[in-house]
C-alpha cells in the first residue's frame, strides 16, 4: 500500500498543478504556462518509474496467488491482502478513482482552453499578414499589384 500511496500522492501533486495551469491559461500568463508544464512532464516521467515498479510488484503478488500478473487489478489485489492492508488498499482505491476524475475533467479542461488560445493566434497571425490587402489603382484607373505584407522578411 506503500507504493499505491505514494502514487496517489503524485497524481494529487498533479491535480493541483493543472489546476495551476487552467488559471494561467485564463488569464493568458503564457510566460508562467511553460514553467509548470515542465513540472507535469518531470511528474509524469516519475508516475512511469513508479507505473513500472507496481507492475514489477503485481507481477510477484500475482506469482504468489497463482495468477496471472495481466488479471491482477486492484479489487484483486485487496482482495487477497490480509485485512488491514485490505483496508489501507480500499481507501487508497477510492481516492485514486476521485483523483483521476478530477484530473481528466481538468486535464479535458485545459485541452479545451488551450485549443481556443491556439484558434484565436492563428485569427491573430491571418490578420497581420492577410495577402490579399486591397488593390491600389494608378492614375489612369488601372490596377496595381501590391504585395503582401508577411510577419517574416523573405530576404531572410
Amino acid at each position: 500500500a506503500g507504493l499505491l500511496s505514494e502514487t496517489l500522492e503524485l497524481y494529487r501533486t498533479l491535480l493541483a498543478l493543472s489546476g495551476k495551469k487552467r488559471e494561467i491559461l485564463v488569464a493568458g500568463r503564457a510566460g508562467e504556462l511553460e514553467a509548470v508544464t515542465r513540472q507535469e512532464e518531470y511528474l509524469i516521467v516519475q508516475a512511469g518509474k513508479l507505473d513500472s515498479l507496481r507492475e514489477e510488484i503485481t507481477r510477484d503478488i500475482a506469482v504468489s496467488l497463482g495468477e496471472s500478473s495481466g488479471r491482477m487489478s486492484l479489487v484483486r489485489l485487496r482482495e487477497a491482502a490480509p485485512p488491514p492492508f485490505a483496508a489501507r488498499i480500499a481507501a487508497v482505491e477510492k481516492d485514486f478513482g476521485a483523483v483521476t476524475a478530477d484530473l481528466t475533467a481538468l486535464n479535458r479542461t485545459n485541452t479545451e482552453l488551450i485549443q481556443q488560445a491556439l484558434v484565436f493566434i492563428n485569427y491573430s497571425i491571418s490578420v497581420i499578414t492577410r495577402a490579399d490587402t486591397p488593390a491600389t489603382y494608378a492614375p489612369g484607373g488601372e490596377q496595381k499589384n501590391v504585395q503582401g505584407r508577411s510577419l517574416f522578411d523573405r530576404k531572410a
